[in-house]
C-alpha cells in the first residue's frame, strides 16, 4: 500500500499537481482500479488512514530527501574518478511568496558523460551574497561534498551572484577555490538579448505586452474567460491562452502562437464585455484597441516565427552533453533560419488575416501604405538587433574556449599546436614527432 502511495504522490508532484487538495481524489481514484486500496482503506483504523493534507506533504519531503541523498551519493562516486564538480544556483519566489534558493550540480557519471542533476530547494531570509553563500557552503557540506573540489560555478546575470568582487562568484573563488570558473547561464543571456533588442522599439514593446495582458485579463475573472469560451464554441474552435513567463522571456512564443489562432474569438469577446459594461470594461475597450490593429498582428506574427528557432537553440543549450563546438553550428543553424523569414510574407498574411475577420463584420484598423514602410523597417531593425546581440551575447564571449574545444577534436596536431610546443619549452623538432603526438593525446 505504501508503494501505491508513493506512485501515487510522485505523481502530484511530476505533474506540478497541488498535492495537498488533490491528495484525497487521487487516492480515491486509486482505490477504484486497485480493490486492494479500497480494502485497505475500509479496514484501517481513523487515526491511520493516511488521508491527511500532512501526510501529502511527507511524502513530498521524503521524495525531496531521496532525491537529494541519491544526487549527493552520484556526486560523491564521481568524484573518486574526476575529482571536480560545477554547482549551479538560482533564487527565486514561490507562490508563497518566499524567497527560496535552487541548489544544481553538474558532474560526470561512470561512463564520462556531463549531468545535470537538482539537489536541494530552500528557504533563504534574504538575498545578500554572503548570505547565499553560507548557504551554498552548508548545503554542500550537509550532502558531504567538499567546496574545495568545486570547479566552476553557474549563476544568471544578478549583480548578488555575478559581481566580481563582491558577488557570489567571488566569494566561493575566496573560500573554496581561487582558481574557480564563473559561467552566465547562456540560457538568460539569450533571454537578455532578446529583451535588449524588443526594447529598441515602443511598438514592439507595446504588442508583446498586449499577449500576457490578454492572458491575465481572462484568467483572473470566470466570467470573462466563460464569455470568451462560449465564443471560441459558437466558431468551432478550442484553445487555452498561454501564460507567458516573467523571466523566461521564450515562453511568449506559445502565448503569441495562441493569440494569433484566436483572434476572431478574442476580438468579439472583448467587444461584448465593452458594449455590455461588464467588470473592467474600459481595459477590455483598451486591449480590443490594441488588438483590432494590422501592426499588434503583424508584429505578434514576426516575434512568434522568431522566437521559435530560437527556442529549439535554447532547449540545445540546456541538454547536458551540448559542448560548445556541438553549440556553434546549432546557433549559425538558427540564425540562417531566422534570416530565411520574409518580412514582407508576414505583413502579406497579416493584411489577409486583417481582411478575413472585416469579410466576418468584426472591425479592424488596416495600415496605411505609409506606416507599413514604416513598420517593414522597423522589424527588420528588431531581427537584425536580435541576431546581433544573441551573437555577441553566445558567440563573441566564448571565442577563445571554442578555439580551445576546436583544436581538440583533431586527431592529429594542428599547426596551431606546433607554434605553441616553444612557448611551452615542448620539444618541437620533426624527428621527435613520437613525442609530439604523445603530448598532444595527453592534452
Amino acid at each position: 500500500m505504501r508503494t501505491n502511495m508513493a506512485v501515487a504522490s510522485y505523481f502530484l508532484f511530476k505533474q506540478e499537481i497541488p498535492h495537498t487538495a488533490n491528495w484525497r481524489p487521487m487516492l480515491s481514484a486509486l482505490s477504484l482500479v486497485h480493490p486492494e486500496v479500497e480494502h485497505w482503506f475500509q479496514t484501517r483504523p481513523a487515526n491511520a488512514h493516511y488521508l491527511s493534507t500532512r501526510n501529502s506533504t511527507d511524502w513530498l519531503e521524503g521524495c525531496g530527501a531521496t532525491v537529494k541523498d541519491s544526487t549527493a551519493e552520484k556526486v560523491k562516486n564521481s568524484l573518486t574518478t574526476f575529482k571536480t564538480f560545477a554547482y549551479m544556483a538560482d533564487e527565486c519566489t514561490d507562490a508563497n511568496g518566499h524567497q527560496v534558493l535552487s541548489h544544481c550540480v553538474h558532474y560526470l557519471d561512470v561512463s564520462g558523460r556531463p549531468v545535470d542533476a537538482f539537489l536541494y530547494v530552500q528557504v533563504i531570509e534574504d538575498t545578500l551574497a554572503a548570505s547565499v553563500t553560507t548557504h551554498i557552503l552548508e548545503e554542500l557540506n550537509a550532502c558531504q561534498l567538499d567546496p574545495k573540489q568545486m570547479a566552476a560555478c553557474a549563476f544568471d546575470g544578478a549583480a548578488n551572484f555575478s559581481g566580481r568582487h563582491g558577488g557570489v562568484q567571488a566569494l566561493l573563488r575566496e573560500k573554496c577555490n581561487p582558481n574557480l570558473s564563473y559561467t552566465h547561464c547562456r540560457g538568460h543571456l539569450l533571454q537578455l538579448a532578446l529583451v535588449q533588442a524588443a526594447d529598441s522599439s515602443k511598438d514592439i514593446k507595446k504588442a508583446i505586452k498586449l499577449m500576457s495582458s490578454l492572458c491575465y485579463f481572462f484568467s483572473k475573472s470566470p466570467k470573462r474567460l466563460n464569455i470568451l469560451e462560449n465564443t471560441e464554441d459558437t466558431l468551432g474552435l478550442k484553445f487555452k491562452l498561454v501564460q507567458p513567463g516573467k523571466t523566461h522571456w521564450l515562453s511568449h512564443e506559445r502565448s503569441l502562437a495562441v493569440v494569433l489562432k484566436l483572434l476572431q474569438p478574442l476580438l468579439l469577446a472583448l467587444k461584448s464585455i465593452y458594449q455590455n459594461g461588464i467588470d473592467l470594461s474600459s481595459e477590455a475597450g483598451g486591449l480590443l484597441l490594441l488588438l483590432h490593429s494590422e501592426k499588434s498582428i503583424a508584429i505578434g506574427s514576426l516575434v512568434s516565427l522568431l522566437l521559435k528557432p530560437l527556442g529549439s537553440l535554447n532547449n540545445a543549450m540546456q541538454a547536458p552533453a551540448t559542448t560548445v563546438v556541438e553549440l556553434c553550428p546549432a546557433i549559425e543553424g538558427t540564425f540562417g533560419s531566422i534570416r530565411e523569414l520574409s518580412i514582407e510574407k508576414v505583413l502579406q498574411e497579416a493584411k489577409t488575416s486583417v481582411q478575413k475577420l472585416t469579410n466576418e463584420g468584426i472591425y479592424t484598423e488596416s495600415l496605411r501604405e505609409k506606416d507599413k514602410k514604416c513598420l517593414l523597417r522597423q522589424l527588420k531593425k528588431y531581427t537584425d538587433l536580435s541576431l546581433t546581440n544573441v551573437r555577441q551575447q553566445l558567440l563573441d564571449s566564448t571565442e577563445p574556449l571554442r578555439s580551445f574545444y576546436r583544436s581538440l577534436s583533431y586527431k592529429t596536431p594542428p599547426v596551431e599546436w606546433s607554434e605553441a610546443l616553444p612557448a611551452m619549452g615542448l620539444p618541437c623538432a620533426q624527428d621527435r614527432r613520437e613525442n609530439l603526438n604523445t603530448e598532444w593525446n595527453i592534452i
